[in-house]
């Protein structure tokens, strides 16, 4: 390729990526034509990407409304130009660019991320699920050390906003509800089949799944539960956890640590036995 070539496509590159006209591409007889038609590229360029992020963020889009939905757009374009060769990655830095942009209004970043974060959980490849017949033949002793491996498809994510009610009224062509900041909430989502799913976490649960979710063993899930629970409540709450996880389909794996000094646990989760072998078998109302 010719040092000249290389020139030109670099200068129609910067064209359409910018919008700004290259003296280089338009000079000479038949400029003005030519000045219309780089035009035509560079509007359909980021008319493509304003149209990747509609698809990604249509709940946004409704609750915003077009024409500020496209004002979004064109700022989030100029701040983040795409750089992958799939639009179905632009567009997750759109959260935190809402973050910096409308700190005023964080519902907006809350709820671009809650959407986000839906989409990516569909795509999420998909994986057979342990039974809870998995469980019951693993030993008391064995429970302390055991690991957990959650779907690719689950994620957590904390709200400080009501952007789920607004997601859901947007999403329902529902009159918006009352845009505001709310104590943090965990919010589980994942997927069955084709259907996500989402919804809010008790602080025990949120407590437990974030620690499994790190690597961490069933132990210290217990040890941490026992700053938010008395330690006869430990292995039952352990055990709702189990049940409703199982139930929805998000364990795939299990693993063992390497045995770690007891005297470093507390004397609830010391032996393993009650708070860290959950009586799966067995319910308590909290």
């Amino acid at each position: 390729m010719s040092v000249h070539l290389q020139r030109l496509q670099d200068a129609l590159q910067r064209s359409i990526l910018t919008g700004a006209t290259d003296d280089a591409l338009v000079c000479g007889q038949g400029a003005r034509d030519r000045s219309a038609r780089l035009g035509i590229y560079a509007y359909a360029y980021r008319a493509r990407l304003h149209d990747a992020l509609a698809d990604n963020y249509p709940v946004l889009q409704a609750h915003v409304g077009p024409d500020e939905f496209a004002a979004l757009a064109r700022g989030y374009i100029d701040a983040y130009p795409s750089r992958d060769f799939s639009v179905r990655n632009f567009g997750s830095h759109l959260p935190q660019w809402l973050e910096s942009q409308r700190p005023t209004e964080p519902w907006l970043s809350e709820l671009a991320s809650f959407e986000w974060t839906l989409g990516c959980v569909f795509d999420a490849p998909d994986g057979p699920s342990l039974s809870a017949d998995t469980l019951s033949g693993i030993g008391a002793q064995e429970w302390p050390e055991l690991t957990f491996r959650f779907a690719s498809h689950v994620r957590l994510l904390a709200l400080e906003t009501n952007a789920q009610q607004l997601y859901e009224c947007a999403a329902r062509g529902q009159p918006a509800a009352g845009r505001r900041e709310t104590s943090t909430i965990e919010w589980l989502i994942w997927r069955r089949s084709l259907t996500t799913h989402y919804r809010s976490l008790a602080r025990f649960e949120a407590i437990a799944l974030t620690t499994l979710l790190e690597g961490l063993p069933f132990a210290d899930a217990c040890e941490r539960l026992l700053e938010h629970c008395s330690a006869e409540d430990v292995p039952f709450r352990a055990a709702a956890c189990l049940k409703r996880w199982l139930a929805d389909e998000l364990i795939v794996g299990l693993g063992q640590t390497s045995a770690r000094d007891d005297d470093a646990r507390s004397p609830a989760t010391r032996s393993g036995l009650p708070a860290t072998h959950p009586p799966l078998n067995r319910e308590r109302q909290p």
